[in-house]
């Protein structure tokens, strides 16, 4: 879960800074951490008045990682929009990286307003958003070694509206070796209600032992009417697009209400 920490404390300055509630825009990249291997895959993920620059992916905004005269043309595998103010973009560079190199990712005409950086906690300053790909090339398809199950669910009231979120723990399996990489995965995840068939997917950000859905105070991937019935659905894939052949089993669960707020 290294991943998940600084993204929520960075997502929570960029949410504060200059703003009594939420700010009106952003761009978040995955992974959050520098090492990657060389068939990694990338997330990008908009919020609020960025979610256009996800759609104009490599049509009006080019995306690409650059090392040196090298450019790396980034190819959007996928999108999905999440039902509150989230649009993102699956990557995939077209040729693999070259071990030992280092690469920044770069989208050409942004706004003005808009930036293609990483909070930098301890410097207190934005950096660009770099790589290196220290690892080989990953092929092996991740498999749950338990099924996911509700763990807890939270309903916490804040200045904009409440973050919602429903946890599900799980056991993985990967048979990656021990570098960073390998803790870190995208879900699949599929969600609605009990008595409809219409669905929303949306790729969660998780570590190898849980998983959350739902929304903080300004965005989020699902929306929930509180107390009402849902079905989830996880399929795994890991960040060099290794994806499990089968997806879980749909899992009922009502939503959060105020009596699941911290006491």
């Amino acid at each position: 879960m290294k991943l998940l920490f600084p993204l929520l404390v960075a997502f929570t300055l960029l949410a504060s800074t200059s703003f009594a509630d939420c700010a009106g825009s952003g761009l978040y990249a995955f992974p959050d951490q520098k090492e990657v291997r060389t068939n990694n895959l990338f997330l990008l993920e908009g919020y609020a008045h960025s979610q256009h620059i996800i759609k104009g992916l490599n049509t009006e905004f080019p995306i690409y990682l650059k090392s040196g005269d090298e450019t790396i043309r980034l190819i959007v595998q996928e999108t999905h929009t999440g039902q509150f103010f989230l649009t993102q973009a699956l990557l995939k560079p077209e040729k693999f990286l070259t071990e030992g190199k280092e690469y920044t990712l770069v989208i050409d005409n942004l706004p003005d307003q808009e930036g293609m950086y990483r909070y930098n906690i301890k410097t207190r300053k934005r950096e660009a958003i770099t790589y290196i790909a220290s690892g080989k090339e990953d092929h092996r398809i991740p498999a749950f070694t338990s099924a996911p199950k509700e763990k807890e669910k939270s309903f916490i009231s804040l200045g904009c509206g409440p973050a919602v979120d429903v946890t599900f723990s799980f056991n993985v399996s990967d048979d990656s070796d021990d570098s960073d990489n390998s803790d870190l995965l995208l879900m699949r995840t599929s969600v609605k209600s009990a008595d409809s068939d219409s669905s929303t997917t949306y790729l969660v950000v998780c570590g190898n032992k849980c998983v959350s859905i739902g929304h903080n105070m300004c965005s989020g991937a699902f929306t929930f009417i509180e107390g009402q019935a849902y079905r989830v659905q996880f399929k795994l894939l890991d960040f060099c697009g290794n994806e499990a052949p089968k997806a879980s089993e749909w899992i009922l669960f009502t939503s959060p209400t105020n009596t699941d707020s911290p006491r």
